[in-house]
């Protein structure tokens, strides 16, 4: 069984806020990883976030991504961040675009995406 663990690397260049992210993809540490980004962002007022995930094991299964946008993005939502951008190693599956979609619906403005430079050109629309 792996350990459920994460890591984050979390700096501000202009006016986004960068966070690296590693360890393993479970609901546990998708959910405290976005409080911490979440505080972080408030902490620098930062309110476009880039999140590199690229690192991360595993996937969340389609449960698991929904809980985690009903349980935790409801309680950021309107409270300063105003964009995050998701980079994965490939672009999004069905569970991303269930994210991504399941995110959106609820009012907050979500995109995952294959590349920094993509991501990053959303972030500054």
């Amino acid at each position: 069984m792996q350990q459920e663990h994460y890591a984050l690397a979390i700096e501000t260049k202009g006016s986004h806020l960068f966070v690296h992210a590693n360890g393993v993809r479970t609901h546990a540490t998708v959910t405290a990883m976005t409080m911490e980004i979440f505080d972080a962002a408030l902490a620098n007022r930062m309110f476009k976030v880039l999140i590199d995930v690229r690192e991360l094991e595993g996937q969340l299964g389609i449960l698991d991504s929904y809980l985690v946008v009903t349980e935790m993005f409801e309680k950021i939502r309107g409270k300063g961040l105003r964009k995050a951008a998701i980079v994965d190693r490939q672009a999004p599956s069905l569970r991303g675009w269930f994210l991504e979609t399941v995110a959106r619906n609820r009012g907050f403005n979500f995109r995952i995406f294959a590349s920094q430079e993509e991501a990053l050109e959303w972030l500054d629309i």
